[in-house]
């Protein structure tokens, strides 16, 4: 019994021409926020015309842009993105769900510490940029106070300077937490 199309979107990770027929291999999405799904979707397409056309179609999108596939009998529809549309018409289509293999694996892992790598500089330029602000802030505070103390206590500059003052200080709270 053949098995339904999933309404999500996948990446392709393989595509073979295997004489007339063209075997696709889909995961969904490796994302660590994705649920975590481990099967493939197997697909064959037997009879096909210009089978090198559709390999080159999902050759050029292996691993890079979500696809949306939908079935009509034996006619199988790839979108990717908005604009690329492919229809295959096969004299027999099958569907089938495997394992991930050992490439694909590795593709997994490659992209998931890709992602580590990203999020791991990004997070470094963040604090960078929080360590930067928060001794902007304090050199702020410092030269307020020091501005301050010339001014006579609860005269108008001087309650201005303590408006300053705390809402700096309230930035550096905030940073500290």
């Amino acid at each position: 019994m053949d098995v339904a199309v999933p309404v999500d979107d996948m990446y392709v990770t393989a595509c073979e021409q295997v004489g007339s027929a063209l075997q696709l291999r889909f995961v969904y999405d490796f994302h660590p926020a994705s649920p975590r799904n481990e099967q493939v979707l197997q697909i064959s397409l037997e009879g096909l015309g210009d089978v090198s056309t559709y390999v080159e179609f999902f050759r050029d999108l292996l691993y890079t842009k979500p696809i949306y596939l939908e079935r009509d009998e034996n006619t199988l529809t790839a979108t990717a993105g908005a604009t690329i549309s492919l229809s295959m018409k096969a004299t027999a289509l099958t569907l089938s769900y495997d394992s991930l293999n050992l490439t694909e694996l590795r593709k997994e892992v490659d992209v998931v510490f890709e992602w580590y790598l990203n999020t791991d500089r990004s997070l470094a330029k963040a604090y960078k940029r929080i360590d930067t602000i928060r001794g902007l802030t304090a050199e702020s505070i410092r030269r307020i106070e020091l501005k301050s103390s010339g001014h006579a206590r609860g005269g108008t500059a001087s309650v201005l300077y303590e408006q300053q003052l705390h809402l700096l200080n309230r930035i550096l709270q905030l940073l500290e937490e």
